[in-house]
């Protein structure tokens, strides 16, 4: 059986550039959600600024997973700001003011192109070429 020139070499680097990105995932993922946010904000109905100031997003790094949530905070509780569901679907008296869902949709492709850069830099800086 004939060696692989450089067999090792590569898997080391491969290695290098995944560990890089699982370092850096939880950054990614943040950025990624920074743009669901900005696309959010802008469309949400204001009165008071208390729905806009409301809006959060939080970060749960896992051992090899990241996640962001975008959220209306204390609404999915039925806290203080628990009219951010009816301002998005309405209500029988009230027509509704989508912005929650069509920020997240405007934002897809600048969630998709953060999250693609982000790996490809971290791969990069982490043992790439």
């Amino acid at each position: 059986m004939a060696d692989i020139t450089g067999l090792d070499a590569l898997q080391l680097t491969l290695t290098k550039m995944a560990q890089g990105v699982q370092s850096e995932l939880p950054s990614i993922v943040s950025r990624a959600a920074d743009e669901v946010v900005a696309e959010i904000e802008p469309r949400m109905p204001e009165r008071t600024g208390a729905l806009k100031a409301a809006l959060e997003h939080d970060e749960v790094a896992g051992r090899r997973s990241a996640t962001s949530v975008v959220q209306v905070d204390s609404s999915a509780q039925g806290g203080g700001i628990h009219y951010a569901i009816f301002k998005e679907f309405g209500t029988a008296l009230q027509p509704a003011e989508p912005f929650f869902r069509p920020g997240v949709d405007a934002a897809a492709v600048k969630v998709k192109q953060v999250i693609a850069d982000g790996v490809v830099n971290a791969m990069v800086a982490h043992g790439g070429e």
